[in-house]
């Protein structure tokens, strides 16, 4: 009787629940690593550690008149509830200026708004910062070329990379 439940064809239900728990297994945090690369997000590597990649992300971000809202230490905040991963942190910022003009024209961009950069440590020690590109922003809420122009953070990722 065991063995013809095994023999069975998966349902639709059971079906969901494998791709479920190969998911979780997959995604664990204790072996977070870049499997893809999700639409719209750039996802490029730093040679710095993650602490460091942070703080030079954001004194470039100040220095070009961006406001950092926030740094959101995910390890620590996950820690508190006795999940461990590597160090990842993700960065609120964003320049009222720019923002509050696309969010007065398009409100449901403060979804994607303050900009967001997510840097973290996989557990072979690299180090990878992601982003959402100019380009989806634009495609996603329908910017104009030059409003969404001023969301491109390839130039404030390489001034941060580089010495």
């Amino acid at each position: 009787m065991i063995q013809a439940q095994f023999n069975k064809k998966p349902g639709r239900r059971q079906f969901l629940q494998m791709v479920s728990l190969a998911g979780i297994a997959i995604f664990s945090p204790s072996n977070i690593c870049v499997m893809f690369e999700p639409k719209g997000v750039f996802i490029e590597k730093s040679r710095f550690t993650a602490e460091a990649t942070v703080v030079r992300l954001c004194s470039v971000l100040k220095s070009r008149g961006a406001k950092v809202y926030a740094v959101i230490d995910q390890q620590k905040e996950l820690s508190t509830v006795d999940i461990a991963i590597p160090p990842m942190h993700l960065i609120l910022f964003g320049n009222p200026k720019v923002g509050g003009k696309v969010l007065s024209e398009v409100a449901v961009s403060g979804i994607d708004l303050p900009l967001k950069i997510l840097v973290w440590e996989d557990t072979a020690h690299n180090i990878s910062i992601a982003y959402n590109t100019a380009a989806y922003l634009q495609e996603r809420f329908n910017l104009k070329p030059e409003v969404a122009k001023l969301f491109d953070l390839s130039s404030v990722i390489q001034s941060a990379l580089n010495d």
